[in-house]
C-alpha cells in the first residue's frame, strides 16, 4: 500500500510525503529488534507471590548476567501471567533491570500501598484498573519520520489496528 499525505499548515508551511507499507517479509520478531529500553511486566495473585517471582528473576540475572534484556522481556510476555498484583519495570540493560528489581522488592516489602510508581520507570498496582489500553500519540510537533514504524514491523496487533483504522477511510464518504 502507498499513500500520499499532504499537510497544509497555518502560516504557509506545507508538507507532502509518500508513505509505503513495508514488505511482509520485513516483519521481524520483537526480540530480534534493538530497542533502547525493554518493558518487563510481572503479575501474580498476591503480593507474596509477586515478590517470589521478582526474587526468582533477580536470582536468574545474578546467575546469568550475560542474559539479553530482550529475551527476558519476551519471556515474561510469553509466560501468560495473570493476577491482579502487577509490576511493570522499564530498563535499558540487564544491570539496570537488576537494580530496578532490587528497588521494587524493597518497596513491595516495606510499602503496603495498593498503587505506586517511581521516577525510575517502575509501576505497581494491586487492583486491576478499569478501562482498556490505548495508544497515546503525542502532539504539538513531537511527531517524527518513522514514528510507530518499529512497532508496526514487530507487533501484529499494532499492524492489525493500523489496518483497521485504514479501512475506516478506504472510500470517500458522502456524495
Amino acid at each position: 500500500r502507498r499513500a500520499g499525505v499532504n499537510s497544509f499548515g497555518f502560516g504557509g508551511i506545507n508538507v507532502h510525503a509518500i508513505v509505503e507499507e513495508p514488505p511482509v517479509d520485513a516483519v521481524r520478531h520483537p526480540s530480534s529488534m534493538p530497542w533502547p529500553a525493554e518493558l518487563c511486566v510481572f503479575a501474580a495473585e498476591s503480593r507474596e507471590a509477586l515478590v517470589a517471582k521478582l526474587e526468582a528473576v533477580a536470582a536468574q540475572l545474578a546467575a546469568r548476567p550475560e542474559a539479553r534484556l530482550a529475551d527476558i522481556g519476551a519471556g515474561l510476555a510469553a509466560a501468560g501471567q495473570s493476577g491482579s498484583f502487577r509490576l511493570a519495570l522499564v530498563a535499558r540493560d540487564t544491570p539496570a533491570l537488576a537494580k530496578a528489581l532490587a528497588a521494587a522488592l524493597a518497596r513491595l516489602r516495606d510499602d503496603p500501598a495498593e498503587r505506586w510508581s517511581t521516577r525510575g520507570g517502575a509501576v505497581f498496582c494491586s487492583r486491576p484498573l478499569q478501562g482498556e489500553l490505548a495508544f497515546v500519540f503525542p502532539g504539538e510537533g513531537s511527531q517524527y519520520i518513522g514514528m510507530l514504524g518499529d512497532l508496526a514491523l514487530c507487533f501484529a496487533e499494532v499492524r492489525h489496528w493500523l489496518d483497521f483504522w485504514h479501512t475506516l477511510y478506504d472510500e470517500p464518504r458522502g456524495a
